[in-house]
């Protein structure tokens, strides 16, 4: 059980911050080319 839970909070972490680099990079990239 705490393999599985550490597992998916790792999962958790690493979609969040997925998440928050995209979001990052669209955000970057709109006020670059406008």
């Amino acid at each position: 059980m705490e393999i599985i839970s550490y597992n998916a909070f790792y999962f958790g972490v690493v979609m969040f911050a997925n998440l928050f680099f995209i979001f990052f990079l669209l955000a970057y990239f709109y006020f670059t080319v406008i």
